[in-house]
């Protein structure tokens, strides 16, 4: 199955306007997958808890960011503090 790259046809020439379709939306799959990826790489944890959260808030990958950092300074609240 070969494909032909059609911007490089002759009937294509610069100031030419290209209509282009757009994307379909994302499935459900993929649209958990990239909030699972936003959770973990903001959020600085693993695929379980970035998991655990996004369930937590009903699948907003803001909201779990938001519930996760505060969850986050509430632990570093009830440390005891720091010997120099």
């Amino acid at each position: 199955d070969r494909r032909w790259n059609k911007m490089l046809s002759p009937s294509v020439y610069a100031g030419q306007r290209l209509y282009v379709a757009p994307a379909p939306p994302p499935t459900p799959e993929a649209a958990r997958a990239e909030a699972l990826r936003l959770v973990c790489r903001r959020g600085g944890v693993g695929l379980a808890e970035a998991a655990y959260y996004l369930d937590e808030c009903g699948g907003d990958a803001v909201e779990a960011i938001a519930a996760l950092k505060a969850d986050g300074e509430e632990a570093a609240a009830r440390l005891p503090p720091a010997r120099e």
